[in-house]
């Protein structure tokens, strides 16, 4: 087995800001390098809840699942993945260990200069580990030596996205740059002085999407309009399909009222799904929401084409979030 890779100081920074995210779910993370000739892409899976529990998955709650998927090119300037299975390895790593490491490289490479990274498997006194150090052209050398555990590549199945129900909506968010879907749900928090612990999000594919928080007495809701919609992968799509083809006037999908959802979430969780655009937010070319009306709220952020990425590749990858929701009766909730 032998994993060696060279990366630039933008492709380090990009790591360490990727996997931030999924950093705050829990420490423990799966991380599998594919370096077969029909993959070469590397994946990330961490949950809340599972592993080395982080103080902050310990607030959100567990089953909050991040996935990470992107080309081995657009982190890695050169890299060579040897192993028995496929030329695959799994490591269970600690994120936020890696996380510093890789900082705390990038901030010694200097500007202008063509500095490099370099990231091996090795063994430290019998124990594995992912060795990440600078090379000679930055003033201070800086070596890390993690600890890993080498984990069998089938088990990976265990580690990934849930299987949810078709969306009922999918509503593109504002661009990543704006911060106020962030901060809107941020202040959501409290009610004067009571904190309220539930978020309903609503969506309908006429663009818009609202979060209400309401305790005894009192409300507070922050609305967005005219957002883009999506309708591949939507029940609203199969749905128009079928009606277009049943009425021979036809129906037009974003004039059914029923093409709406709402979902109930605990207000840490959904604050915990737009943390990523504070250390993604230059990286992210869009995000779409997925609302699955009592089961689940899903945020997906693509990442763009770089210049130093396969050139036929429309995507560098994505950043997936997926948390749960509670069931609710909109009847009883709205009394």
């Amino acid at each position: 087995m032998r994993f060696k890779a060279k990366a630039s100081k933008g492709q380090v920074y990009f790591l360490s800001a990727l996997i931030t995210p999924l950093a705050r779910l829990s420490d423990t993370a799966y991380v599998k390098m594919d370096g077969s000739r029909d993959e070469s892409k590397l994946r990330v899976s961490s949950k809340s809840g599972s592993g080395v529990v982080s103080s902050m998955s310990q607030s959100i709650g567990a089953d909050v699942l991040g996935f990470i998927e992107v080309l081995l090119s657009s982190i890695f300037t050169d890299h060579k993945i040897e192993s028995l299975s496929d030329n695959q390895i799994l490591l269970e790593v600690d994120l936020s260990h890696l996380k510093s490491a890789l900082l705390s490289v990038a901030s010694t490479m200097l500007d202008g200069v063509e500095s490099t990274c370099y990231l091996k498997l090795a063994k430290r006194q019998s124990q594995p580990c992912l060795c990440i150090v600078t090379d000679d052209s930055c003033e201070v050398k800086v070596s890390h030596d993690l600890p890993v555990k080498i984990v069998q590549v089938e088990t990976f199945k265990n580690h990934l996205p849930p299987k949810t129900s078709t969306p009922d909506v999918q509503v593109y968010l504002p661009p990543p740059n704006a911060p106020t879907m962030r901060t809107a749900v941020e202040k959501l928090r409290f009610l004067g002085s009571r904190p309220a612990d539930f978020i309903f999000v609503e969506g309908s594919m006429r663009g818009e999407l609202s979060f209400t928080a309401m305790v005894t007495g009192a409300c507070s809701k922050v609305s967005f309009e005219d957002l883009q919609v999506e309708f591949a992968d939507c029940k609203a799509s199969a749905e128009y399909m079928r009606r277009a083809g049943a009425d021979a006037d036809g129906m037009h999908a974003e004039d059914d009222p029923d093409m709406s959802a709402t979902v109930k979430i605990g207000w840490k969780k959904l604050n915990e799904l737009f943390k990523w655009q504070v250390p993604l937010q230059r990286w992210i070319s869009e995000s779409t929401l997925c609302i699955v009306e009592n089961e689940m709220l899903i945020l997906h952020c693509r990442l763009p084409r770089f210049s130093y990425a396969d050139n036929d590749a429309e995507e560098t990858g994505f950043l997936t979030l997926y948390s749960p929701t509670t069931v609710f009766d909109p009847e009883a909730e709205y009394e």
